[in-house]
């Protein structure tokens, strides 16, 4: 499993303090953010990227911003990406399981290291029902992506 990750400079350290949590634990990560911290960046700029260069099946992404709505929002914004903010273990578990959620949103101004940690571990180790209902859902999302959008009036 891959694991990407991107921050703005209000995630940057967290983000650094989660890379070197995930190394330790043996996991392939790459850094979609700045290599140094950065005020005057811009999430989307990250979230795009670690969006769009996630294209395996497996591969999972934490985004980080200071209230992890807008990395949320950015990440979302892709098909074949379902974000949700974290904000509590159950919480992501129920996602992951559920939803089959491939990105976690951490909101650095909310969140530790020792909740962040928990999240990630969650949602990394966690699996996806598969069960009927749940995958029935997960279709009807997918029929209305934005991408499938063909000839509607919507700015995508």
């Amino acid at each position: 499993m891959r694991i990407y990750i991107a921050a703005d400079h209000r995630g940057f350290s967290l983000k650094n303090d989660l890379v070197h949590y995930l190394v330790s634990k043996k996991y392939d990560v790459k850094d979609e953010s700045n290599k140094e911290l950065d005020i005057h960046d811009d999430y989307p700029d990250f979230v795009f990227s670690l969006s769009e260069n996630m294209t395996q099946v497996t591969d999972r992404g934490i985004v980080i911003c200071g209230s992890g709505v807008g990395v949320s929002i950015s990440a979302n914004r892709y098909s074949h990406i379902r974000c949700a903010l974290g904000f509590d273990v159950t919480q992501i578990k129920d996602a992951r399981q559920d939803e089959d959620v491939n990105v976690l949103a951490i909101a650095s101004d909310f969140a530790s290291f020792e909740l962040s940690k928990s999240l990630v571990d969650i949602f990394l180790t966690t699996q996806f029902k598969n069960e009927g209902k749940y995958i029935r859902r997960l279709e009807k999302l997918n029929e209305h992506s934005h991408d499938d959008c063909a000839g509607c009036s919507c700015d995508h």
